[in-house]
């Protein structure tokens, strides 16, 4: 009967120890599975971070190139309007001449 007892005994300590093994490896399983997912958001900022700072020189790069396109808007509406003032002289000079023949 003892026998019986220390067997018995034996077989619900070896089942709880299995019960321990199979936590530990479940366990195991879920922190190998976190640490796979924060890898991977670290690696999803990463880039995100590249990209934004990618966009953030392309940004800057338009704005300059929409400022050189500004200054030069300018220069040609400058440019044109002494042209008109030129012409308009011109013009009437040739009136004056004609009218003076």
């Amino acid at each position: 009967n003892l026998q019986a007892k220390v067997t018995q005994l034996e077989r619900e300590l070896q089942n709880k120890d299995d019960g321990v093994e199979e936590s530990r490896k479940g366990l195991l399983r879920q922190l190998r599975d976190l640490e796979n997912e924060l890898e991977e958001e670290r690696r999803q900022k990463t880039a995100a971070v590249g990209a934004k700072k990618k966009i953030e020189g392309e940004f800057a790069d338009m704005e300059l190139a929409v400022e050189n396109s500004n200054k030069q808007k300018e220069d040609a509406q400058r440019q044109y309007r002494k042209m008109q003032q030129i012409v308009t002289q011109y013009t009437t000079e040739i009136e004056e001449l004609r009218s003076g023949r």
